[in-house]
């Protein structure tokens, strides 16, 4: 089932995970909670709270639908690798030869999924 919301997993503990997603509405809220419960020992609800305007005026979900294969193992590579932090942890270089492609055929390809995902994201 589609909840038109993005789960993000915050972490482990002892007794399970702790997952947080921001939902369109309560009704999604009874639905997952009652599919979870289909399928797993114990579900609770440990905080719900009603964020501000501002802070879900920015909550946006992207479709990596929109890339091709090669685009997304690129990314997934890249970000893995650490390409996008801050500092990087990868040069540009050391990615390509990870990926065994050329320069060129990186930059193309990591110059196309980012102009795809902007796009798909800032259209909206």
């Amino acid at each position: 089932m589609d909840y038109n919301c993005v789960p993000i997993l915050e972490g482990t503990r002892d007794d399970g995970i702790v997952i947080s997603t921001y939902l369109p509405n309560r009704d999604v809220l009874k639905d997952i909670v009652s599919d979870l419960r289909e399928v797993a020992d114990d579900v609770s609800l440990r905080r719900l709270s009603v964020p501000t305007d501002r802070e879900t005026s920015d909550v946006r979900s992207v479709n990596l639908s929109v890339l091709t294969e090669h685009e997304q193992h690129t990314l997934t590579v890249a970000i893995e690798s650490g390409y996008y932090g801050s500092p990087r942890q990868i040069s540009f270089d050391e990615l390509a030869s990870k990926l065994e492609v050329s320069k060129s055929s990186l930059s193309q390809r990591l110059s196309s999924a980012e102009s795809k995902l902007l796009l798909d994201l800032l259209e909206r």
